[in-house]
């Protein structure tokens, strides 16, 4: 030990199994490696030095990456040993860092990479510490793609296309090479960001430009893998074309449009305890069924990342997840009922208390028969506001005060009720004199 600088070598074999985050398994197939060194400084690893498992049964690799946590930027040098027992010369790695997070990867592209089996990797801080979160490789992608490039059918609709942030707006980078189009559309597919977590617009837009850099410049795809991405305040961000091929379910990508959702939605790992919003709930539902009804998908398509073959992963996270059925049952609703809104409603009139008018809103998800009756505190009708049927939407009526001779009525609580259909509601309200 080296009592000044108060530094310790620790010689241990410590294995990391995978973990996912930071969207690392849709960029790469994470492997096991074992720490072999552990370098502490006054109680903090500064320094870790490992060496992956033999990936040779994974088929031909682009690059490698490594998923670290630290509060400062580390530095990272890999070498590749090959089939013949050699090692290449140490190189130097690039990191990425995840605006407004201590998570970064550490990744490698090359031809010296390719004919690899395994690497070692040396990771290492100034100051304090340093964490391996998973280990990876970048596998090339066997699908087929389509030779020529066609452009499939879009089905007539009615639904209503949501508010979509486009990719100027977010200040997106051109591709670097062609798209190609879809020759059909069979698939759906949510997958959570691990990360990236936003809860606005301007949050929303850094994170996307971060998410392109990290596909574009890290995994070296031509864009963005994703057709849309959704944050937690709800807002949907327009990625790639949803009619060309994009890149996020490996090997499933033809006729697969991807949506992802900002954050991390995973308990089981590390820094990844976000819950579904109800905001994001609902653009899910409504972007799925407008994809649904445009591409002539069948909703309960819809699959989570970790649903399909080829793919350890285990994106979009359980607290979402768990979540798909139901989502699924929603999508359907949606469509069945030609968008919002999907359920009855009698909202809380404003202003209240009132003096002179007030307004009552409500909700029908169909064309209904519709009694809204005002009522005094004992129960005896005092007008009724609507009385026929109603269109599908969201309505409003006016009362002012007046009851059904057109005389103004005393101060005091009165009560209000919707009947259409099965579907019944009371609320109180005040008039103030």
């Amino acid at each position: 030990m080296n009592k000044k600088l108060g530094v310790i070598f620790v010689y241990l074999i410590f294995i990391i199994f995978p973990q996912s985050g930071f969207c690392f398994s849709d960029i790469a197939q994470k492997i096991s490696s074992q720490i072999v060194s552990r370098v502490l400084r006054t109680g903090q690893v500064i320094q870790l030095i490992g060496i992956t498992e033999d990936y040779t049964n994974m088929g031909n690799i682009e690059g490698v990456a490594i998923h670290l946590y630290s509060e400062n930027i580390p530095d990272v040098s890999l070498r590749f040993q090959y089939d013949n027992g050699n090692w290449s010369e140490w190189q130097n790695a690039q990191v990425f860092s995840e605006p407004f997070s201590y998570r970064s990867i550490a990744w490698f592209r090359g031809e010296i990479v390719k004919s690899s089996i395994r690497y070692e990797y040396n990771t290492s801080v100034q100051k304090g510490n340093i964490e391996i979160l998973s280990v990876g490789v970048f596998p090339e992608d066997n699908e087929e793609y389509p030779i020529v490039s066609v452009i499939p059918q879009i089905t007539p609709h009615d639904l209503q296309k949501p508010h979509i942030i486009t990719r100027e707006e977010w200040g997106a980078q051109p591709p670097t090479h062609g798209y190609t189009n879809h020759p059909y559309f069979t698939k759906l597919s949510l997958h959570h960001a691990a990360g990236f977590s936003a809860s606005n617009i301007e949050e929303g837009k850094i994170q996307m430009r971060a998410i392109q850099d990290l596909h574009q410049i890290v995994r070296g795809w031509s864009d963005i893998g994703y057709h849309f991405v959704v944050d937690r305040a709800g807002n949907i961000y327009q990625g790639r074309p949803e009619t060309v091929i994009g890149a996020h379910v490996l090997n499933h990508n033809t006729g697969n449009i991807g949506v992802s959702i900002l954050g991390c939605y995973h308990p089981p790992e590390l820094y990844c305890n976000d819950q579904l919003t109800q905001a994001s709930r609902d653009s899910l539902v409504k972007l799925y069924a407008w994809i649904s009804e445009t591409y002539d998908y069948y909703p309960y398509t819809l699959l989570g990342h970790r649903d399909y073959p080829d793919n350890d992963t285990s994106c979009p996270g359980n607290n979402i997840w768990s979540l798909l059925y139901s989502i699924r049952d929603e999508i359907n609703i949606y469509m069945e009922l030609g968008g919002p809104p999907l359920y009855y409603t009698l909202s809380q009139n404003y202003p209240n208390p009132f003096n002179l008018h007030t307004t009552i809103l409500y909700d029908l998800p169909k064309e209904s028969l519709v009694h809204l009756t005002i009522f005094d505190i004992q129960g005896r009708v005092v007008i009724k506001v609507v009385d026929q049927i109603m269109n599908k939407g969201i309505q409003t009526v006016v009362w002012d005060g007046k009851n059904i001779e057109n005389t103004e009525v005393s101060a005091g609580v009165y009560l209000y009720q919707i009947q259409a259909g099965e579907f019944v509601q009371t609320r109180k309200m005040v008039l103030l004199k």
